[in-house]
């Protein structure tokens, strides 16, 4: 019974339950600080379920009382508020410029309806903008995934060159824990302080990093013995989404923007360049052009700025205040960039227009092959009964939105705004759409199509389940066989007991050339009187009447 009883518990042990990444709850940092005149992206992770709903950004003590600075549905982004919706990644990032002292406050992310239920917000966070000069500076926060590493950059002022450097962890700095300095042994462990004197910058590298890890981390340059210059950062550690993507670095062809206004360009990169240097260049040619900012810069430039998000393997460009003199080529590049193609994307043309236009949308769209897209283009009221078309290229000349298909358009008058709604995707799509009223006015934007984050998580998941599914019908088989055997084992030895019974009573205990001694005889008559006793031979027995019954007992001598 014992490989039985084994076979029972590997067949009805629970199999792993692999539960998905990320998380329902809407949530972001708790503490963010930025200096005065600069600027700050903020990230707003959220759910599966969150992923087709507006997304805003609202500041007030409380979730009941506070407004919206911005959302994604919003016509236009504010003077210095925007938000840029990435359902791909299940993120939508805020940009605050020009930072001022009145920015300062609590803020909160929020989905649907706004922050009205706890579900659809994230805890608060708390922005402070400082004004006073800083000599130690670092980046607003930094995200990680579970299990792997970082390297976060820690910039001080000349001054500091010959002090020591030391990185701490705490809620408040009075209370931090220091867990690396630069005047210790280096050689291995789990965070290690490394010091480029000649850059003025003191990079910290953390290892292995689980959840715990997560929370509040401080540069530190010691000033005297009592006094430090600190520079403060969150880090928040998340479950890996695994390794996605191409190794090409890829953005769009061809975007525009308004003068005045900002864009927001997204450059998305293969796993292997995830700790690579990032850079935005701009010129004719690759080979030529030098960067406008890279991801390892001590500061932001006035209007342009770089935003890494290694977790999702993209990083963000954002140019504000556009001039007409912004228009031209650029280009993403990772590491060197400059001559290898696999370490740039194509190039792009980005065109800052001038005026006012009658038809606006995004500047951009990016989707998942095999899923759909629903893009907003608003016009005047004034061009409510205008015919709306949705066509491919900068000509309104080759509609492709009907009734049905794969391509919709949904008008809304009252909102002054039509949808077109594009279903299973395929990089093919990709290019550059109009947004088209009337035949004369337009709206152009770029949409990239890419391979789904989910699509390897899928077929692992297929696999895991056929796997399953076979081993336990193979330990089903296994169990029948091992029953069948079991029985006819069981069978067979009760059938060699029988036969062994049967022998020993039918075979008497005698051997060849015996003499056997009849000591008894008894017949007896059916319905007549007890009869004497007398020797029948056994020649005659057949010869006895059929009714009688003999009782014999032999014996050996």
């Amino acid at each position: 019974m014992a490989p039985l009883l084994f076979l029972l518990f590997i067949i009805f042990m629970p199999l792993p339950v692999i539960n998905p990444v990320g998380s329902s709850k809407v949530k972001t940092f708790e503490k963010l600080t930025a200096q005065a005149g600069g600027s700050i992206s903020i990230p707003c992770f959220y759910g599966e379920e969150h992923k087709d709903l507006v997304k805003s950004w609202c500041k007030g003590k409380d979730t009941s009382s506070c407004s919206p600075e911005t959302r994604s549905d919003s016509l236009l982004p504010m003077n210095r508020v925007s938000i840029t919706d990435d359902p791909q990644n299940l993120l939508f990032i805020v940009t605050m410029r020009n930072l001022q002292h009145m920015d300062s406050g609590s803020y909160w992310c929020c989905v649907g309806d706004g922050c009205r239920r706890s579900e659809d917000s994230s805890g608060k966070l708390e922005l402070l903008v400082s004004t006073e000069v800083r000599s130690v500076r670092t980046v607003s926060w930094i995200t990680a995934e579970r299990g792997g590493s970082v390297t976060i950059p820690c910039y001080y002022n000349e001054a500091y060159k010959d002090q020591v450097k030391s990185w701490c962890k705490g809620d408040e700095w009075d209370s931090c824990s220091r867990t690396a300095r630069s005047d210790s042994n280096q050689d291995g462990g789990k965070v290690s302080i490394s010091e480029n004197r000649d850059q003025m910058v003191f990079n910290v590298t953390m290892r292995d990093l689980q959840k715990g890890d997560s929370g509040y981390y401080w540069c530190e340059v010691k000033h005297d013995e009592r006094t430090y210059d600190k520079a403060f950062l969150p880090l928040m550690v998340q479950e890996a989404n695994g390794p996605t993507g191409k190794s090409k670095v890829v953005t769009f062809k061809k975007l525009t923007g308004e003068i005045g206004g900002s864009v927001t360009i997204p450059c998305f990169y293969g796993q292997k360049h995830k700790n690579r240097v990032k850079s935005w260049c701009k010129e004719d040619s690759l080979r030529s052009c030098s960067p406008e900012i890279r991801s390892d810069s001590q500061l932001a430039m006035n209007r342009v700025s770089i935003t890494d998000d290694p977790q999702n393997l993209v990083f963000i460009v954002t140019m504000m205040n556009l001039q007409q003199s912004d228009s031209g080529y650029y280009w993403c590049a990772v590491g060197g960039g400059q001559g290898r193609s696999e370490d740039s994307s194509d190039r792009l043309t980005f065109t800052v227009r001038v005026g006012v236009t009658t038809v606006r949308t995004v500047s951009w769209v990016s989707a998942e092959r095999g899923g759909s897209a629903t893009i907003p283009c608003y016009y005047n009221e004034y061009y409510k009964s205008e015919v709306k078309s949705w066509c491919r290229g900068d000509v309104c000349d080759s509609r492709l939105a009907q009734s049905g298909g794969n391509v919709s358009i949904t008008d809304d008058r009252d909102q002054s705004v039509f949808y077109v709604t594009m279903r299973n995707l395929q990089e093919e799509d990709s290019g550059s759409y109009s947004c088209c009223v009337g035949g004369s006015f337009k709206a152009s934007l770029a949409l990239i199509v890419r391979e789904g984050q989910n699509s390897t998580n899928s077929s692992e998941s297929n696999t895991t389940l056929l796997l399953s599914v076979g081993i336990i019908g193979v330990l089903l088989l296994m169990l029948l066989l091992l029953a069948v055997i079991m029985i006819l084992c069981r069978r067979c030895a009760m059938a060699q007991a029988r036969n062994t019974e049967n022998t020993a009573a039918l075979t008497p205990t005698v051997k060849p050339g015996d003499e056997v001694t009849y000591i008894s005889v008894t017949a007896k008559a059916r319905n007549t009187a007890r009869s004497s006793t007398q020797v029948v031979p056994l020649d005659n027995m057949a010869a006895a009447d059929p009714h009688e019954v003999v009782y014999s007992t032999v014996a050996r001598k």
